[in-house]
């Protein structure tokens, strides 16, 4: 019983209700069959009164201020939990989409002074967001967050063991904004890449840009699990080379495949079937699929 009226507080405390009260009581039937009543003062729900912020980097400064009017904890909103975890994840995701691509949760906090009283029911939130803190030898330094351009876009074709080993590409080809990197003749056209990239050269590093990228690369089906990495051009600058790696896969493939079935109609039946699939047929990274099905069945009624 215990258990649950802690857990009708905490459940009502981060809806807002600080000064929440639950008291339970026992009932027993006649049948000893036993009833537990809950009753519940929840008090009145405290709300936001004002929202600050405390933000280490300019850089980041700027950027949330683009965000505010888009903000999910207000002046005058109830002070919910799920709200404040909602604003982190929007400040989160609004930040990776707009070149902070090594920005971190844990450098968002959300502060505020509760009245224990219950007189005061409005409170001031503080949002708090540090530095990036990285590990040096044994000692953690506070860096500044900062914006990161994709100044450079390489694609490299070639097997898993070869990906590995850039030394082994001979052959590149530039087009639009990316290179390609290959060893040999280039079995796929540039454009038919072009149109499944949607990082941008010269733009601030994305999230969404890398997501669509590896969805749309995955979708072509001629390439074993892409991967797309990102790293800095030299140490001393903030700008970012996006890194594809893709694995093709078998140009020719076979499937075959076996059901049973069951119906009103009929008693018993299977189904034999095959399929022959050739990828990268144009160099365009299509594929060409051929399939054959055959059904037999027997009924009863026949």
């Amino acid at each position: 019983i215990q258990k649950s009226i802690n857990r009708l507080k905490q459940f009502y405390k981060n809806k807002g209700y600080f000064d929440t009260e639950v008291k339970s009581k026992n009932i027993l039937s006649p049948d000893r069959n036993a009833t537990v009543q809950y009753f519940i003062k929840t008090g009145n729900q405290y709300t936001i009164e004002s929202v600050s912020k405390k933000i280490s980097s300019p850089v980041l400064d700027s950027l949330y201020q683009l965000s505010l009017d888009r903000g999910l904890i207000k002046k005058g909103y109830p002070f919910e939990i799920e709200r404040f975890e909602a604003e982190r994840a929007r400040i989160i995701n609004f930040f990776r989409n707009n070149g902070v691509y090594n920005f971190q949760q844990n450098s968002i906090q959300f502060t505020a002074a509760i009245d224990s009283s219950g007189v005061d029911t409005k409170i001031p939130a503080v949002v708090d967001i540090t530095d990036l803190q990285k590990r040096e030898n044994d000692t953690l330094i506070n860096v500044p967050y900062k914006i990161h351009t994709v100044s450079k876009i390489k694609v490299f074709i070639d097997n898993p063991g070869q990906l590995v080993q850039l030394s082994s590409f001979t052959d590149s080809l530039t087009y639009n904004d990316f290179t390609i990197y290959f060893k040999g003749k280039l079995k796929y056209k540039p454009k038919a890449l072009d149109e499944v990239i949607f990082i941008q050269k010269g733009k601030p590093y994305s999230d969404l840009e890398r997501t669509q990228t590896y969805r749309y690369i995955s979708n072509l089906r001629n390439f074993k699990y892409p991967s797309i990495t990102y790293s800095h051009i030299n140490i001393n600058q903030s700008d970012l080379v996006a890194n594809i790696f893709l694995n093709p896969k078998e140009r020719f493939s076979m499937g075959f495949d076996f059901d049973l079935s069951h119906s009103n109609i009929q008693d018993f039946g299977f189904s034999i079937g095959s399929s022959f699939g050739i990828r990268n047929i144009f160099r365009g990274a299509e594929i060409l699929e051929i399939g054959i099905k055959n059904t037999f069945g027997s009924s009863s009624d026949i």
